[in-house]
């Protein structure tokens, strides 16, 4: 079931999405003594084109993925817009932090961001791209013990990972993630994909707004 999902990601042309993650953190630390569970997480926003630049560029793809912290973290700062681009210029990362910069690759780019985003870049770049990461790191080959929970409009598969629990919904038509959580013993992140566009037409500009 995963390897047709990655296969549905990876023959797409265009893509888009647009959703949430939740985070609840058990334990937190000296640093928020007196509070047992801390709400946080992002709003996300991805858009992506396949080969959609020069075979000369180093990356041909065209792909951004943008988010906002929200809860407990969105009230540190002001500025709270994280993203990275990958255009016809190279790549870019924005940190509140940092501003503007070039990355290397795409690659770096997004474990740069990894934490920040709740993992989010790093499944969105990686199920869409190869190279992102190793097939031996990559997360969903981490999984063990893997079963179909309940199979309707949305297939529920449950697995294990080396310190907790994964549960997947996966769309039965269109063979793409709905929902993921996984649940560790000091925290819940829960991924909600509520907007996604398959093989649909992209305003190129959307890669080219990365100044500010």
């Amino acid at each position: 079931m995963l390897q047709s999902v990655l296969k549905t990601y990876r023959d797409l042309q265009s893509y888009s999405d647009s959703g949430i993650v939740t985070v609840q953190v058990e334990s937190i630390g000296k640093k928020f003594s007196g509070e047992k569970k801390l709400l946080t997480g992002t709003v996300f926003a991805t858009n992506f084109m396949r080969n959609a630049l020069p075979s000369s560029a180093a990356e041909r793809h065209l792909f951004r993925y943008q988010f906002t912290s929200t809860g407990h973290f969105a009230e540190l700062r002001e500025d709270n817009l994280y993203f990275i681009c990958n255009n016809h210029e190279g790549v870019f990362k924005r940190l509140p932090e940092e501003g503007l910069s070039p990355s290397s690759s795409l690659a770096v780019a997004v474990a740069d961001t990894a934490a920040l985003s709740f993992a989010g870049s790093y499944y969105s770049a990686s199920l869409l791209l190869s190279g992102i990461v190793s097939d031996k790191q990559w997360f969903f080959n981490r999984l063990t013990d893997l079963e179909v929970v309940n199979s309707d409009e949305q297939i529920h598969l449950r697995a294990k990972i080396k310190d907790g629990l994964v549960d997947l919904f996966v769309d039965s038509e269109r063979l793409t993630f709905v929902e993921m959580i996984v649940a560790r013993p000091t925290s819940t992140a829960k991924f909600v994909w509520q907007d996604t566009v398959l093989d649909g037409e992209i305003n190129t500009r959307i890669f080219d707004q990365y100044r500010f």
